[in-house]
């Protein structure tokens, strides 16, 4: 590192990936003192190493309320005794490189420089497993640190097992087609057995009761959205490339051809003129199957600006993989977040169910998009990572979009059961429910009330007021459906 880029990290202060120190010092105080002050700096370089994003630095020797150089810079601290604190405390150890530059005034500042982690978790002995959250160090949450093992590729989200769900959340139908296809039809399309169903990746016993995986859900599921509410897609079009004035709306749900259906419908009715779809669809099926799904708050987001396309998926890349690797062509054996999902949706598209191929399992995906693209003179995509909100972002220039759409939000009904169909159907703009009216209506249990309704909310096409008991779902005069299902 120059001094003028240590001039830069201090001066625009602490955040999620730069944290400052004015002191550690480890010569001084009795063993206990010493000791926790070793512990400590273990737990800030652990963290740094469980965070997003990359790289990250541990600036010792500065105030961070001042962001300049504290009396000496950085003394009493060594780079061999970092190296020692990390093999004696992290497990597994951190790699970190640590130098000492000069100040402007002359101080030493001790700067060590976490890279991204391909093992994390990296927990500190006797305290737990930290993470930084904005210029904070904490311990991690259950769901953080899912999501750390999900970045490594450590966890595969899609065998995890879905326990608010029963195999009659499957659709019967798709999951006959799809075993059909795999040379094991069913001799009653209506009840596979729960063996071929597990050999396929689709469900697991536990005690008693059989469940489905996150993958069955996702891919075969009657509502996904039900029980993952963020595996929905929102589309949205812009009037300019400002992003200002929204102009045509879709949120789609269901399994994830339904999704994709959707999200190529809603694009060929935004082009004015030619554009290779083969392109998007590659860019839409990327952010489905390789999305990270523990962040449960987030969901795939699609922009029409201007002449660009950007498609933002939840989950930074894992393991060793970069933004500028991308851009080398054809990657051999490239880390997956998502691996059985990506067998399952290979499988799948390649049966009775797709009649579209979607997808090549050999890596050679963005690089079809660049070939398609160079074929009609148009630029390649770009891709970029958005570290502060855990994004990664595809771009797609070039694209004859329409000047004049219509407008409103539209929601695919494709991705609605048919009780979600026809509760629409009877319920009027303006008109409320409750999830215990719904219970009655249509006799089902409370938690498949809660879960249609919810999913109906998720989507724009209810709207949620009020807390608890006194909760009433309201359908908003603002909400049409695309026909493209019914």
């Amino acid at each position: 590192m120059e001094r003028h880029e240590l001039e830069g990290l201090v001066r625009h202060g602490e955040t999620s990936k730069v944290d400052l120190k004015l002191e550690y010092r480890l010569d001084i105080g009795d063993g206990a003192l010493r000791a926790q002050r070793r512990s400590d700096l273990a737990w800030d370089i652990a963290a740094m190493a469980n965070t997003r994003g990359d790289p990250g630095y541990l600036v010792i020797g500065v105030d961070e309320t001042i962001r300049l150089p504290g009396p000496g810079g950085a003394v009493g601290i060594s780079a061999d005794q970092v190296q020692q604190i990390i093999t004696a405390h992290c497990s597994p150890p951190v790699e970190v490189d640590v130098e000492i530059l000069p100040w402007v005034s002359g101080e030493p500042i001790l700067v060590i420089t976490v890279p991204r982690s391909d093992r994390k978790p990296h927990v500190v002995k006797e305290r737990g497993c930290p993470i930084r959250r904005g210029a904070t160090t904490d311990h991690a949450s259950h769901s953080e640190l899912l999501e750390i093992v999900q970045d490594t590729g450590g966890l595969d989200f899609g065998r995890t097992l879905v326990r608010t769900a029963s195999l009659e959340d499957l659709d019967a139908g798709r999951v006959a087609r799809f075993l059909t296809s795999q040379g094991q039809p069913p001799l009653d399309p209506n009840h596979p057995p729960e063996g071929v169903l597990a050999g396929h990746g689709l469900a697991r016993r536990e005690g008693v009761r059989s469940h489905p995986t996150a993958g069955a859900v996702l891919l075969f599921g009657t509502a996904p959205e039900a029980h993952f509410p963020q595996a929905t897609v929102s589309l949205v079009r812009y009037s300019d490339a400002a992003g200002a004035d929204p102009v045509d709306r879709l949120v789609t749900a269901g399994v994830f051809i339904d999704q994709l259906r959707a999200t190529e419908r809603f694009l060929l009715r935004n082009l004015t003129g030619d554009y290779p779809m083969e392109v998007f669809r590659e860019a839409i099926v990327n952010a489905l199957i390789h999305r990270d799904y523990a962040v449960a708050w987030a969901e795939i987001s699609v922009r029409l600006l201007g002449d660009r396309i950007e498609v933002a998926s939840p989950g930074l890349l894992i393991g060793s993989l970069r933004v500028e690797d991308l851009a080398r062509g054809p990657i051999d054996h490239p880390p997956r977040r998502n691996p059985s999902l990506v067998n399952l949706f290979f499988a799948q598209t390649r049966g009775l169910e797709a009649g579209t191929l979607y997808l090549e399992r050999a890596g050679s995906g963005i690089n079809r998009m660049r070939q398609r693209l160079a074929e009609r003179g148009l630029p390649p995509p770009e891709f970029r990572e958005d570290e502060q909100r855990g994004l990664f972002i595809v771009s797609l220039r070039g694209v004859p979009l329409d000047g004049s759409p219509s407008s409103g939000m539209t929601v695919d009904t494709g991705s609605l059961n048919p009780r979600q169909r026809q509760f629409l159907g009877q319920l009027l703009p303006g008109d409320r429910i409750s999830s215990q009216e719904y219970q009655m209506r249509f006799r089902v249990s409370r938690a498949t009330a809660t879960a249609d309704l919810a999913a109906l909310a998720r989507v724009g096409l209810l709207r949620a007021r009020g807390a608890g008991p006194a909760r009433r779902y309201e359908r908003p005069a603002d909400s049409t459906t695309d026909p493209g299902h019914e």
